[in-house]
């Protein structure tokens, strides 16, 4: 067993022993993929009764971090909560993520008409204009539409937006990329490209309604070219 674990703190001793693991697989003390030590050593280990491990146990498989496999014992799915999310992520279909998408950015666009500043809107603006230069589908359209997106959720001004946003942003370009793949009619391109400068405007004259609305139509466009395969 390894020696770092030590004595649960008594006041709260499930809650004791759930941090104590969670900090030992962040360490790595036990790799993703391995089993843990039985629910007797831990016991022994951790000065706890077995219900106590149980239950720190179940805390950590609804983080993510552990899975309980009948008959073979618990063993270490993540490392970290950020690790089982991106795990996670890495096995979401397209359409979910784009529904995700829709779920945080319509609404990070009507925050941020409300809460833009003038610096913001000619962020957006240059970032269009530099978009616009590329090919529909290019690596470096895709690049510039994500960092489009990633601004808004900027002006929003709203912290926990972009920390959601960025801890999805390895999914989330993916997904960028992927719907590219789909085609799009050259009218449907014009439409989305006018849409993108129409969230701008939007924004620029504070109008969180059209903001939230043109983006949604936007999403629910792609989601249903998606949908459609």
């Amino acid at each position: 067993m390894p020696s770092t674990l030590q004595p649960a703190p008594r006041a709260s001793l499930a809650d004791g022993v759930a941090t104590q693991l969670r900090e030992a697989l962040a360490a790595g003390t036990f790799e993703v993929g391995t089993k843990l030590p039985t629910e007797r050593e831990l016991t022994e280990s951790f000065r706890v009764g077995r219900t106590t491990i149980r239950e720190a146990v179940r805390a950590l498989a609804a983080e993510g971090l552990l899975v309980s496999r009948q008959g073979s014992g618990v063993f270490v799915a993540a490392s970290t909560p950020l690790a089982s999310l991106e795990r996670r992520l890495s096995a979401a279909s397209l359409l979910d993520v784009l529904n995700t998408r829709f779920a945080l950015e319509t609404h990070a666009a009507r925050l941020a008409a409300e809460n833009r500043d003038d610096a913001e809107v000619e962020a957006l603006d240059a970032l269009l204009r530099e978009r616009d230069t590329h090919a529909s589908g290019s690596p470096a359209f895709v690049a510039i539409d994500f960092d489009f997106h990633r601004a808004i959720l900027v002006a929003s001004k709203n912290g926990v937006l972009v920390d959601v946003f960025d801890a999805l942003a390895s999914r989330l370009a993916d997904a960028f990329a992927d719907v590219v793949e789909f085609e799009l009619s050259d009218d449907i391109l014009a439409e989305h490209t006018e849409g993108h400068h129409g969230i701008v405007r939007a924004i620029e004259r504070r109008d969180a309604d059209a903001a939230g609305r043109i983006s949604g139509e936007i999403l629910a466009d792609t989601i249903r070219l998606v949908s459609r395969g």
